[in-house]
């Protein structure tokens, strides 16, 4: 295996445990929407990265489906949905990116999508799963604006991050960044 291969695969576990990790610990804001009206997963902030460098993407999906699978109340539902939207985030970055416009042009806009098509999905899932009785709408309607802020709050701060740190040319050269 080249040592480039080998890079990558080491960063994509690096990625996958840190947002576990993140994701685990701060467990009563990244499950549920109930505590502070929003759901802020803190793990969220390394979907940026895959804008910089969408090799990091497949770090973040098992992330996502890890914590998930250890954490989540919601059981398969969330294992499925939510791994599907970070996928879907993945892709999205990745599409964003091949535009013309500024990076940062690109990175927030591909960020509005993401945390618009996100509160949509876990939205709806967290609707499905919670409503109980509820009127529908209302109550989906209160889901996707908890989950749009919290992960548009989360991305902002993923961006600020990763821009101030692809300045140094250290770290823009560790994480392969073009």
């Amino acid at each position: 295996m080249k040592k480039n291969n080998i890079q990558t695969l080491v960063f994509n576990s690096v990625i996958a445990a840190i947002y576990v990790v993140f994701t685990l610990v701060f467990a009563p804001f990244s499950y549920s929407t109930k505590l502070l009206f929003i759901e802020l997963r803190i793990s969220e902030i390394l979907l940026v990265l895959t804008f910089y460098n969408k090799k990091y993407g497949p770090g973040i999906i098992i992330g996502c489906f890890l914590s998930n699978l250890l954490g989540s109340p919601l059981g398969i539902i969330d294992w499925i949905f939510g791994t599907l939207q970070t996928a879907l985030s993945v892709m999205v970055y990745a599409l964003i990116n091949k535009t013309k416009f500024n990076r940062l042009v690109k990175v927030v806009v591909g960020s509005i999508i993401n945390s618009l098509h996100c509160g949509l999905i876990i939205g709806g899932v967290l609707t499905y799963a919670y409503a109980n009785g509820a009127s529908i709408l209302p109550f989906f309607i209160t889901q996707f604006l908890g989950v749009f802020i919290g992960e548009i709050i989360i991305l902002i701060i993923g961006i600020i991050i990763f821009e101030i740190s692809s300045k140094n040319r250290g770290f823009k050269k560790l994480m392969e960044i073009e």
